[in-house]
């Protein structure tokens, strides 16, 4: 996926955290992987890409559960691999 894709994703996630008492409730409880990966992995993610200022149309993706790192980053013939 591209980064901007995944940053609207984090977006709209943190949106419905905001506006939903039931989500952000699950977000600290961690019912399911989707809040436990938004709170573990994809907001650092999120503030790493914004810090470093990495191109939106860059491409990454998301160790989830298979990899050993969290996230893969391929940018102007580059890889950054966070974890």
């Amino acid at each position: 996926m591209k980064i901007k894709e995944f940053i609207e994703y984090i977006n709209n996630s943190i949106q419905k955290l905001n506006n939903d008492l039931l989500a952000l409730s699950n977000f600290h409880l961690q019912t399911d992987n989707e809040f436990k990966n938004l709170r573990e992995e994809y907001i650092a993610i999120k503030s790493y890409i914004e810090h470093h200022h990495i191109d939106y149309t860059s491409d990454i993706l998301l160790g989830k559960e298979t990899e050993k790192w969290d996230a893969k980053i391929k940018f102007n013939k580059k890889e950054i691999i966070l974890g």
